[in-house]
């Protein structure tokens, strides 16, 4: 399954404000699952059995890229470890599913213990017999092609989950993303305040400033280092979260790191509704008709009653005769024509269409909700871009200048420092909701599902 799912990073500098590109991590997410077809995530068998290895030996060390992520939450994920062990339980269903009925041995021992010439064994009359129940009307067949169809659902259930995986391994990552470049602009923030309480202690020195003035700056410090502490641990705790989506107890990773990018134009919302058939929720529904029409044939099939055939001798202790018996076992269909479970058949299979479409209305109005808060944050990146950053910049500017040259008060380069770096984050903060509602339209639409299977 390949997902896109936009993620990415660029170190912080005082004149721009780290970007997201949408899809490039998605992309990257898209190949380490299409590269990972083939392997069964999470499990492996040896002998027909199913283990579950968790996420042993798929820690990513190091600066952590999207392609490492992913590849970790496809091998790693308990999820995905669940659902391929339930492959395996599907193929021994249709194992079982397409066995005969094994044959049935009798003995028999009549005449014996009875009263008179029969009080003994003398006339004792013994019958070995072996039979066979022969099914009629196709249903080993039907009931092989249901675990067959059953099978084929439960690989949509772990297309659905692996989709699921992939996008929550976006949006962590994301998240971590977006952590990790607050943490960096509070740093550059910490060190602009210490650099700014630095040079208004030498004013104060040379009497050009008042000592009350010195007091704020140090408090300022104090509150951009007490902001950097705080978004330290908020950058451990999404590192942690994204190391979750594997199985890892701790993030052996030190860092993250992606391609920070102009995002591009949000795409039609017609054009993402048109491929909402592509996701696994949707795609699925065809073979669920199928599954439901075959279980109602199966149900069908079991109108026709099936004959046991049987064959074996019969040896006659009192003058050591032999002869062979045959036997044919046919039940009636008169009271239990199996009518109930053809027609709860009938009605599973009825309403596929009505839950299908339920399912599609419940897609459609989730891609419409994500495309509007995708358009709504690519309008606020644009503004803060266009407008409210280089209007911040020109203001800080200005307040340095007033304030070296005496005109204008320490509080108003505070003020105006603080603002641009308000507005960075703002951005900051634009540009993850704009790539987690990218993530979510993608999982939605099945973007680059066809790759991955």
């Amino acid at each position: 399954m390949q997902m896109s799912s936009p993620m990415g990073r660029e170190r912080c500098a005082p004149t721009a404000a780290p970007r997201l590109r949408m899809t490039t991590v998605a992309r990257a997410l898209a190949l380490a699952a299409a590269l990972a077809v083939g392997v069964a995530p999470g499990a492996r068998a040896a002998d027909g059995e199913c283990e579950m290895t968790g996420g042993a030996g798929v820690e990513p060390r190091g600066v952590l890229t999207p392609r490492a992520a992913a590849a970790a939450a496809l091998l790693g994920n308990p999820r995905l470890a669940a659902h391929s062990c339930e492959l395996r339980a599907r193929d021994a269903r249709i194992l079982q599913a397409g066995l005969p009925a094994n044959p049935d041995l009798r003995v028999e021992v009549e005449n014996v213990a009875g009263s008179g010439v029969r009080a003994g064994d003398e006339q004792a009359e013994t019958t070995l017999l072996v039979s066979q129940l022969f099914e009629l009307g196709g249903k080993r067949a039907r009931r092989r092609r249901v675990a067959e169809l059953e099978r084929e659902l439960a690989e949509w259930d772990y297309e659905e989950a692996r989709v699921v995986v992939l996008a929550d391994t976006a949006k962590a990552f994301v998240r971590a993303l977006g952590a990790e470049a607050r943490l960096a602009l509070a740093v550059e923030l910490e060190a602009a305040a210490d650099e700014t309480a630095r040079g208004v202690g030498a004013r104060v020195d040379a009497g050009a400033a008042a000592p009350s003035d010195l007091g704020r700056a140090r408090v300022a410090r104090g509150r951009a280092a007490a902001e950097r502490r705080r978004l330290a641990y908020e950058r451990a705790g999404a590192f942690a979260h994204l190391a979750a989506l594997w199985g890892g107890a701790e993030p052996a990773f030190t860092g993250v790191e992606g391609p920070w990018a102009e995002p591009g134009p949000p795409p039609a919302r017609e054009n993402l509704l048109a491929r909402v058939g592509r996701s696994p929720e949707l795609a699925r529904w065809e073979t669920e008709r199928a599954e439901r029409r075959a279980v109602l044939g199966l149900e069908k099939a079991g109108r026709v009653p099936d004959v046991a055939l049987g064959a074996g001798g019969r040896y006659f202790s009192d003058n050591g005769d032999g002869a062979l018996v045959f036997e044919l076992s046919l039940p009636l269909p008169l009271l239990d024509r199996n009518q109930g479970a053809i027609a709860a058949a009938r009605a599973r299979l009825a309403k596929v269409d009505a839950e299908r479409a339920a399912a599609e209305r419940a897609v459609r109005a989730a891609v419409t909700a994500a495309h509007a808060r995708l358009a709504a944050a690519h309008e606020e990146v644009a503004l803060l871009r266009a407008e409210v950053l280089p209007a911040a910049r020109a203001a800080l500017a200005e307040a340095r200048r007033g304030f070296g040259e005496g005109a204008l008060g320490f509080m108003d380069l505070i003020d105006a420092q603080r603002a641009l770096f308000a507005v960075r984050a703002d951005e900051i903060r634009a540009l993850e909701r704009l790539h987690l509602a990218a993530v979510e339209i993608d999982r939605l639409t099945g973007a680059g599902a066809e790759d991955g299977r």
